[in-house]
């Protein structure tokens, strides 16, 4: 239906870019896939829990010389049975794992995390051994209590948290816009002053927070009916990488010939390492992390980056009504190569390569963001008829091989696919007026002719 202003503005979502993660991320990519995963939450997925290796140990510089936290905001809206939460918990085992040792105060578990640790020049005789309180040591801290009190709670006990909701429980509450606020000084990395009636005040520097939602299209709508225009305005949205995942063809089984579970040992290995080293760090009191800096051809492509987003938000750019998105898209790329940069334990600074593959990555999230914000042109309930009516006249034509018909008979027939004979008459009118048919007179009589480019006459022989 080539006429629907809807199709014209959103067309069909493209592929990921899967070629833009580095090897292996790719590698553990391709194994998810492999196992039924879709694509576009497989990418999300790990380009989150990458960022969540680096955010307790690595900041990163931005063209202009500042810091930015390595962490990461994605929001995944996909239908339920789609395949969020398989992946999630297959990717997230190694930090649950290291979190349960850390609870239990295991202290021989933990020296075999440290054992894999990269150690980026750092050594024992570099760092002051913090005194050993008896209270538990945290890499990162996984959390699913979205409240901002249940958030800062936990900052209290680590600097590096990941926060995640599945079941719409930030989407739906009632404190939501009265805490955007907080969830923007998580992903930002600002210092936060905690005061409890119990335990006085207390100072925490320089945290890093993560947060993932991945929900229904039904939660999402409602909460961007009720909270959409905070959501953006307030910059939370633009700091976040969008997926929208739409209802697609049913995947079939074949028992005979299920795929094979997916062989995660590199990421394990590699997450292990980098939880190992910040286990390490905290149990030296060591807080300041490392800044990855940048290539001069890294620091030019981002700039780059913010340059086409800018003229993008302009005067008929694609982002025009979207003003507030532009602004923070080179700061996710270079999140996002900071974090690729430290998973492939690449040498030297982020070089201009790792920076483009963020690149494409953060502007194939924008089509989803644009996708699920811009706002949607009112269709008119004479076109909503018309695309019933198309949609009955393909299989008419499917089934008599004719594109002719007496338009009497149609219209009297209309109300078998739930349309009156007056809004029968409209839609066939408003098929003519954009060339999917056209009226002629015969005997005194109208008749209808399909185009055929739009109702083809196919056989199909056996």
């Amino acid at each position: 239906m080539n006429w629907n202003r809807t199709d014209s503005m959103f067309p069909q979502l493209t592929d990921v870019p899967l070629d833009a993660l580095p090897p292996k991320m790719r590698s553990t990519a391709d194994e998810l896939i492999r196992g039924g995963g879709h694509p576009a939450i497989i990418s999300a997925l790990i380009s989150h829990y990458t960022q969540l290796c680096a955010q307790p140990l690595v900041d990163g510089e931005m063209p202009h010389g500042g810091i930015v936290p390595t962490n990461s905001f994605v929001y995944i809206n996909a239908v339920s049975g789609s395949g969020k939460t398989a992946p999630r918990e297959a990717l997230e085992q190694p930090f649950i794992d290291c979190q349960l040792a850390c609870d239990a105060n295991d202290a021989q578990a933990m020296l075999q995390y440290e054992a894999g640790a990269p150690s980026w020049g750092l050594s024992v005789s570099s760092a002051t051994m913090k005194p050993h309180s008896g209270e538990p040591i945290y890499a990162t801290k996984l959390l699913t209590d979205l409240t901002p009190e249940s958030i800062a709670d936990q900052f209290m006990q680590c600097r590096s948290i990941g926060v995640s909701d599945d079941e719409g429980q930030l989407l739906t509450a009632s404190w939501f816009r009265r805490s955007v606020s907080a969830y923007i000084h998580v992903i930002d990395g600002h210092t936060q002053v905690i005061a409890r009636r119990t335990t006085g005040t207390k100072t925490i520097a320089d945290p890093r927070g993560s947060i993932l939602i991945s929900v229904q299209p039904e939660v999402t709508s409602a909460f961007d009916v009720r909270h959409g225009r905070i959501f953006r305005q307030s910059g939370f949205a633009p700091r976040g990488l969008m997926v929208q995942v739409p209802a697609s063809a049913p995947r079939f089984m074949d028992v005979d010939n299920l795929p094979a579970p997916p062989k995660l040992d590199v990421w394990r290995d590699q997450v292990m390492g980098f939880l190992g080293e910040a286990i390490f760090r905290a149990k030296h009191g060591v807080t300041k992390r490392h800044v990855t800096r940048s290539t001069s051809h890294a620091k030019r492509c981002a700039a780059s980056l913010h340059n086409e987003y800018q003229r993008r938000g302009m005067s008929r750019g694609d982002l025009v009504e979207l003003p507030e998105h532009g602004l923070r898209q080179m700061e996710n790329a270079v999140k996002l190569a900071v974090g690729m940069h430290m998973f492939e334990q690449m040498p030297g600074d982020v070089s201009g390569e790792t920076m483009e593959r963020a690149a494409r990555i953060v502007k194939w999230h924008t089509e989803h963001y644009k996708h699920r914000f811009l706002p949607k042109p009112k269709v008119s309930a004479t076109e909503l008829h018309a695309q019933t009516l198309h949609v009955c006249l393909t299989a008419v034509v499917k089934d008599t091989h004719q594109r002719e018909f007496e338009l009497r008979g149609l219209v009297d027939t209309a109300p078998n696919i739930g349309l009156s004979a007056s809004q029968a008459k409209r839609a066939f009118d408003f098929l003519c007026n954009v060339g999917y048919a056209s009226y002629v007179k015969y005997r005194n009589r109208t008749w209808v002719v399909l185009a055929p480019e739009q109702y083809p006459l196919i056989h199909f022989r056996g």
